[in-house]
């Protein structure tokens, strides 16, 4: 709720000249359809939310209504499309089993090896498609069309957290089938390294810091893989934060800037210089990296901790330690 107030008051400053009724009841729609998600405990109720996410998050990123925005809000609705059919067959799945909640999927454990690692691989499937793990990985950058105020709660604490949370709910069912907790381990942490490797080549402002969702998506990921969940939980609060901070300081210098995102357009017109948003998006970069006594340092030190004494996960620490 912080998050979203603070960005809706931006919001209101950084659109005066386009937002309208339609739009800011869509924001709030949007908002709402994550909350529908979150209160929960039924699947088909989560399944209402986690729809209403993607179908909000596609109306906003058309926005601006040009060829470019048009291209992103397809890719988009297309990975989350495939997630949501995904998410039906589970459903369908639970029906098969007379339960539509969660926690009641015991039974299941016992019962048939083969149907739990089904289940378990398309939990994992579904949770990718939302969080823009590879190889979904490709609407995230796009979905920068949007207005940056939309980008700021897509990558803080609404869209891209949704599959996360979705992950951290079933892991007590993916860990009970050994191979599909290391296959999330790998993928996420591939998929955290390629994002670090893309965005030293990408000069759109908010691309980067997109790219720098997906790399941070990945570290929760891999933490939840590891059975560390509520670690993965602390750095995905601990992310929304600072990365909602960012995205404001990166609309400042959008405004500054003249409408600019290109980085070197940036630097060559100063709007960078403006001194007071220029250190508060520093001290955002500090928490990204998890520099010492910042606030990203206390949950990346944990799960670097914990990953070191596990006995599991050499190659996915491989690729944990060099995107670092």
């Amino acid at each position: 709720m912080v998050i979203s107030l603070s960005v809706y008051l931006f919001m209101k400053y950084y659109m005066e000249d386009f937002l309208g009724n339609l739009f800011a009841w869509m924001v709030i729609f949007f908002i709402f359809s994550m909350f529908i998600l979150i209160w929960s405990s039924s699947t088909i109720f989560m399944f209402i939310g986690w729809d209403l996410l993607g179908l909000s998050s596609f109306i906003l990123i058309l926005f601006y209504k040009n060829s470019y925005s048009g291209s992103s809000g397809f890719m988009t609705i297309l990975m989350n499309r495939f997630g949501d059919g995904l998410f039906l067959v589970l459903i369908m799945f639970f029906f098969s089993i007379n339960s539509v909640s969660m926690s009641n999927l015991s039974s299941v454990i016992y019962s048939s090896s083969s149907m739990l690692s089904l289940m378990c691989f398309f939990l994992i499937l579904i949770g990718f498609t939302k969080s823009a793990q590879f190889p979904f990985c490709s609407w995230l950058p796009f979905a920068m069309s949007a207005p940056t105020p939309v980008s700021a709660l897509v990558h803080s604490s609404t869209l891209v957290t949704a599959g996360v949370y979705l992950l951290i709910q079933g892991f007590f069912y993916i860990s009970s089938v050994f191979f599909m907790s290391i296959f999330m381990m790998l993928v996420c942490s591939f998929t955290s390294l390629l994002s670090g490797v893309m965005a030293n080549f990408e000069m759109d402002m908010k691309k980067i810091v997109a790219l720098s969702t997906l790399s941070q998506l990945g570290v929760m990921m891999y933490s939840i893989s590891m059975g560390f969940i509520e670690l993965g939980g602390y750095h995905m609060f601990i992310h929304a934060f600072f990365k909602a901070s960012m995205f404001l300081c990166v609309g400042g210098f959008i405004i500054f800037g003249y409408g600019q995102q290109d980085l070197r357009v940036f630097l060559k017109m100063g709007a960078m210089g403006k001194m007071k948003i220029t250190i508060f998006f520093i001290y955002n970069i500090f928490c990204l990296l998890g520099m010492i006594y910042m606030s990203g340092f206390y949950s990346k030190d944990f799960i670097l901790e914990m990953s070191m004494l596990s006995y599991n996960n050499m190659l996915g620490f491989f690729f944990f330690f060099f995107r670092w």
